[in-house]
């Protein structure tokens, strides 16, 4: 069964979509990236939530508020209003079915590493995950090429030439209004540290297209996390970096069903 719900949040009402059935004893909580790392990954989650309900895996996809059909203004997202949505689904799902996997894209990625804090030892699989180096910036003093990371494929050349060099308080990026404080907010976060902390074991997935749009800074991060054995990165020889392609969708469907297997 898939149902489709509001959460009452701290930021508003929350859109989540639940698939389960009589076989579900875990749960799964995806977290969608920005951009097109939000509006692609939709399709291959459905794909994944339905193969892993044959498995006995219940799952939640949720909109962040300010995006997709969640209320909020997009002007107001922050780091932090981001963690607290999460939170609220975290909790929503893992009452009915214990939540043991994360399953995140783009920037949500971050979110979720940060919600492993208070809930350690999860399986962790980030889709083409952006691991921006927040911890390299000072204040608002971030390079053109990092706040791309950040942004998550909102480029609107080069994000509103860096919100007309800070002139403004915020950026029509990707037909959102992104203001300043959403960049302030993700400066000094080190999410490889989190994951590789408090995740019980994981899998990155990304295609090699999409890491030939990585900065050296990104290929530092991921190699820390690959170093402590527990978490292995997946290359995809696709030119897909969105997975929307039919055959890169099966190869990583059979790649997180594997590796859940082993889990």
């Amino acid at each position: 069964m898939i149902q489709q719900k509001y959460i009452n949040g701290k930021n508003g009402k929350i859109c989540t979509l639940v698939s389960y059935n009589d076989k579900c004893t875990k749960g799964i909580l995806y977290f969608h990236g920005f951009g097109h790392n939000k509006c692609e990954t939709g399709f291959i989650y459905s794909r994944i939530a339905r193969e892993l309900l044959e498995m006995g895996y219940a799952s939640c996809q949720f909109d962040f508020c300010g995006f997709g059909d969640s209320e909020g203004d997009t002007k107001n997202v922050t780091f932090e209003t981001l963690l607290q949505d999460a939170k609220i689904c975290f909790n929503y799902l893992d009452k009915i079915y214990p939540i043991s996997i994360f399953v995140s894209c783009g920037i949500g990625s971050s979110i979720a590493a940060y919600l492993l804090k208070e809930h350690k030892n999860m399986d962790f699989i980030c889709l083409s995950p952006k691991f921006a180096p927040y911890a390299d910036s000072t204040k608002l003093g971030i390079k053109n090429s990092e706040i791309i990371e950040i942004a998550d494929y909102l480029d609107s050349v080069k994000v509103n030439n860096y919100f007309r060099s800070l002139g403004a308080s915020s950026g029509n990026i990707g037909g959102y209004q992104i203001g300043r404080s959403f960049l302030c907010s993700f400066l000094e976060k080190d999410p490889v540290k989190e994951i590789g902390q408090y995740a019980r074991t994981g899998i990155i997935i990304n295609s090699d297209t999409d890491l030939n749009l990585r900065t050296i800074s990104y290929g530092r991060q991921v190699d820390k996390l690959i170093e402590n054995k527990k978490i292995k990165q997946i290359i995809i020889d696709d030119s897909d970096r969105f997975f929307i392609n039919a055959k890169t969708q099966d190869e990583i469907l059979d790649i997180i069903k594997n590796h859940i297997k082993d889990y």
